[in-house]
């Protein structure tokens, strides 16, 4: 006999009670060993079991958990259709959703208590989850969609869908923090379906939308809303939003009114509508709007004109302001056409005439019983129709460019009821309409009759492509709109999701860009080796890009990817970005923050950033030390002021180049961030020195004259932050206390005692330079890193107060991305990529430079009238800005009282506080709200703006 454990599953009928269990020890036998489905000889028996599923019985299945999984395989293959399968596996180890999430590709959600079960089953068995495509909140309310998203993130790599149905927006706790996590857990959605659901508000609706970068299928059905009113500025258009469908079913003039406002149709290519709620004159006014805002990319329109509602004598829709519109699709039940026909001449003879390729009208009707096949023979032959009309508009040479008119008959029949047959239509349409018929444009289409269904089926057959595969799957939720959508797509349109599958180029030939390279004429074992315009990342036409090496000496290649500017690059400044670590990639900045792009969860493909820093600057990003990111060779820097000559160098032989000679007179602003604060004023000092020698003869070289400093959450004084971690502790101001009394006692204890963490960094401080200096502020930096920092943590996130750690946002995709072979190929990456080096962050711990301050260095630059910022993220703990603030507040500089009494005053951008700011002279200093350590990564809007007016060299200031 087969033993069996406290893990063992069981099948069973719900309602029956429990009966002794009946053992299967040959099933067992057959199939012990593996996790694979099971073989045909082993399928005999397994299918006796799955039998069972269907059969009342009075008696439990007992089998081991291997077993069991073999059945769920074999039903969900010889059932696929079996749904309830789920309902029978009351079972161990969480099988009751591996059996739903098995057979089901999409996963309702109705409760809390689904979350936290999906969570778990996903934990325990990963494989079982993978066929999910689609999710789908059912119920009453919608408060699962924030704890759903915060536990999902980066576990739902392949979820296409997003539906929402039946239900209502509840704004519970995670209300302000839920499309943070909507954004991280569905960004690769490319459909969002909103049925029969009520909305706080407005502005709840296009937040959802906007949440997620790769929509690219709206369909929108009967949405209630709490409040209509819209308070402008509180939903923030994305330029790169690629959206291509908008569906819309018994929607109002408001929320077309809304879309229009925030930008939503600037790029979409199909228009469906069905069922508009209003008056005509106010729908076609507003529809006209939306139109003309997609007229550059709106090809296809798809209208159902259902009972009369749009009133177009009053206000006739003109379909000319989408100029490039080629395919019309119009729905009508067949009494509507009887009685339309001259509305539909009229309607028609309103597109745009020169690029409109094809016409369709489909007349629908039920057909229960005979005697509506006869009332649609009376309809079709009625004397009210205006046939004449149609065919004399469509035929007319104001229509160059069509190639056919369309004219499909779709009954819904029971099997019993006679319909018209295919020859018989074919026949009356082409004596209804001779002269399109005689120019060989016409076409006419009778859905065969099938099974009677409340649903209506799509007949047409349509090229596949990646959009009419997303199209497809979102039919069956819009009812009467599902077959205007699928009728109205005969010309496939290449969709989002297939361009980023071959995005750099696997699966296909591409050419890979030939490396160019530029020796240096003054500098010895100098040049650079770079790839111009490979096609990764920055995809903005006419955008140029080159990536490659620096060689600084002999075995010293340092990695830079520079960006022109999306706009006006003859003049826009030119911006060099430093991540901190020591050590770090400053490519986590491009691909997480401020870069062109950011990447896909596949962890292959990108998508445009519509913030980045290059919208208003040329940009370069430079991994350094070496050793750091994509650098290699020699690594013979181990502070930040051995590190300085290095990047100096590495500008001389740039600026030396025909590539980037144009820059040096340009405007240069350094910005940096975290270990940043070290390396800001340690290397534009460097600069200032070495262009003094420059100017007096001492050196040869080329000027490197830093306009502005921008360094966020940086470390300026290891004296003063590592306070501030105490501070920060026992109230992050805006979020409250961090630790618990006992954590906060033991830090503060740490921080102040004798032989502290306090005593040794003064320690370090009073060693200046001298021989024993390393080892003491090697000393105090591993003691305050270990006594101070760790414990003031706790279980948080460190550079986001919000998260726990490790922290999910933002999300590391682009490290595989750099990865991939192909990628490094394409963009001239000679070493395999990583983040952050141990060996470079090991050589600066030799010296204590983390434990050394530079807000001597940051003085006199403040002093010197250099433009100057220092943000910070008020949520980052490693560097939090109460850290920041306090060593701003203790440079040495003319500004220091003037600061200190000069009040923080809230800023806004277009009508949302984004942070708080001091602005004296040339420097300022912000605060910045509900941002983590990367601010361009939470506040990316903020951001740019920010960086634009440091870039037009103004204080700080709101944007209304």
């Amino acid at each position: 006999m087969a033993s069996f454990s406290n893990q063992d599953c069981y099948l069973r009928d719900e309602k029956l009670s429990s009966d002794p269990h009946v053992e299967h020890d040959a099933i067992t036998e057959d199939c012990k060993g593996g996790d694979n489905v099971p073989t045909v000889a082993q399928k005999s028996g397994l299918s006796q079991i799955a039998q069972q599923v269907h059969l009342p019985a009075k008696r439990h299945v007992r089998l081991p958990v291997e077993v069991w999984e073999k059945v769920i395989d074999i039903l969900a293959c010889e059932f696929p259709s079996y749904c309830d399968l789920w309902k029978y596996g009351v079972v161990c180890r969480d099988w009751y959703p591996r059996c739903q999430f098995h057979v089901r590709r999409s996963v309702p959600i109705g409760t809390k208590q689904h979350v936290y079960r999906l969570t778990k089953s996903m934990k325990v068995m990963r494989q079982r989850t993978s066929p999910m495509k689609h999710v789908t909140f059912l119920g009453l309310n919608i408060t699962p969609l924030g704890p759903f998203a915060a536990s999902m993130a980066h576990k739902l790599p392949e979820i296409e869908e997003l539906t929402l149905r039946g239900s209502t927006w509840i704004s519970g706790p995670l209300h302000e923090n839920t499309f943070m996590y909507i954004h991280v857990t569905f960004r690769q959605i490319t459909r969002l379906v909103l049925d029969s659901i009520t909305l706080p508000n407005l502005t709840t609706l296009g937040r959802l939308i906007y949440s997620l970068p790769s929509l690219s299928s709206l369909s929108c059905c009967r949405l209630y809303l709490r409040t209509r009113k819209f308070v402008s500025g509180t939903v923030y258009p994305r330029p790169d939003f690629g959206l291509k469908l908008l569906a819309l079913s018994h929607i109002g003039a408001d929320i077309l009114e809304f879309f229009y406002t925030i930008l939503l149709a600037s790029k979409v290519e199909q228009l469906a509508l069905d069922n508009l709620v209003g008056s005509g004159s106010n729908l076609c006014a507003v529809l006209e709007k939306l139109m003309g805002m997609a007229q550059a990319s709106l090809t296809h329109f798809t209208f159902s004109y259902f009972n009369g509602i749009l009133s177009w004598e009053e206000h006739p829709l003109n379909l000319a302001v989408a100029s490039k519109m080629r395919v019309i699709t119009l729905m009508l039940g067949s009494d509507e056409f009887a009685k339309s026909s001259g509305w539909i001449a009229e309607f028609l003879s309103r597109a745009f005439p020169s690029t409109l390729h094809e016409v369709k009208i489909i007349i629908w009707r039920y057909l229960p019983s005979g005697a509506e096949t006869e009332a649609l023979l009376k309809a079709l032959n009625s004397e009210e129709n205006d046939y004449a009309r149609v065919d004399q508009v469509l035929s007319e040479a104001r229509y160059p460019a069509i190639k056919s008119v369309i004219f499909e008959l779709d009954m819904r029949a029971k099997p019993s009821v006679e319909t018209v047959s295919s020859d018989a239509w074919s026949e009356f349409i082409s004596t209804r309409f001779p002269k399109l018929q005689t120019q060989g444009v016409i076409e006419a289409g009778v859905n065969e009759p099938y099974k009677w269904t409340d649903t209506p089926r799509r007949v047409v057959p349509i090229a596949r492509s990646p959009l009419h595969s997303m199209l497809s799957q979102t039919l069956h939720s819009m009812g009467y709109l599902a077959l205007l959508l699928s009728a109205s797509l005969l010309r496939p349109i290449l969709g989002v999701r297939a361009q980023a599958q071959d995005q750099y180029g696997q699966g296909q030939h591409v050419l890979q860009p030939a490396q160019k390279e530029f020796a240096s004429q003054t500098l010895e074992d100098t040049k650079i080796r770079y790839v111009l315009d490979s096609g990764v990342c920055e995809t903005t036409p006419g955008v140029s890009q080159m990536s490659g090496y620096v060689d600084i000496g002999a075995n010293m290649s340092m990695w830079f990817w520079f960006f022109e500017s999306r706009n006006q690059p003859e003049t826009a400044p030119f911006t060099l970005w430093l991540n901190g670590g020591p050590g770090c990639s400053s490519m986590i900045a491009l691909l997480q923050e401020n870069g062109p792009c950011f990447v896909n969860p596949d962890n292959s493909t990108t998508y445009i950033n519509p913030y980045s820093w290059n919208n208003i600057s040329n940009m370069i990003y430079i991994d350094q030390p070496i050793g750091s990111g994509f650098s290699y060779g020699t690594i013979d820097v181990n502070s930040t002021f051995s590190a300085a000559p290095e990047i100096w160098k590495a500008f001389q032989i740039l600026f030396e180049s025909d590539e980037f000679e144009k820059y040096q007179s340009r405007e240069f602003i350094f910005a940096t961030e975290s270990y940043g604060g070290h390396y800001g004023p340690g290397f534009v000092t460097y600069f200032d020195e070495q262009n003094a020698k420059i100017t007096n003869g001492t050196i040869e070289g080329e000027l490197i004259n830093i306009s502005a400093l921008m360094i966020n959450n940086g470390w300026f004084d290891p004296l003063i932050q590592n306070k501030a971690y105490v501070d920060f502790a026992k109230y992050a101001p805006g979020y409250g206390q961090l630790q618990n009394d006992t954590v906060i006692e033991q830090v503060t204890r740490a921080f102040y005692e004798p032989e502290g963490c306090q005593a040794q960094l003064i320690d370090c401080s009073k060693a200046g330079n001298s021989s024993e200096s390393n080892t003491i502020c090697k000393d105090a930096d591993d003691y305050c890193l270990d006594k101070v920092l760790t414990p003031s943590l706790g279980d948080r996130n460190e550079y986001d107060l919000r998260q726990k750690a490790p922290g999910y946002f933002p999300p590391s995709y682009y490290e595989r991305f750099l990865q991939d072979p192909v990628v490094m190929k394409r963009i001239g990456a000679e070493v395999e990529y990583q983040q952050c080096s141990d060996v470079v962050e090991a050589e600066f711990g030799k010296t204590g430079d983390d434990a050394r301050s530079l807000l001597p260095e940051l003085s006199v630059l403040a002093n010197s009238g250099l433009k100057l910022l220092i943000w910070a993220g008020d949520a980052d703990i490693n560097c939090n800005w109460i850290g920041c603030h306090a060593s701003v507040l203790a440079m040495d500089w003319y500004g220091n009282e003037t600061l200190h009494n000069t009040p923080f005053v809230e800023m806004m951008i277009h009508g949302r506080t984004i942070g708080a700011i001091q602005n004296v002279d040339n420097f300022t200093f912000a605060r910045i709200y509900e941002a983590g350590h990367e601010v361009p990564a939470f506040q990316p809007e903020a951001s740019l703006e920010i960086f634009s007016q440091v870039i037009k060299m103004e204080p700080l200031h709101s944007v209304p």
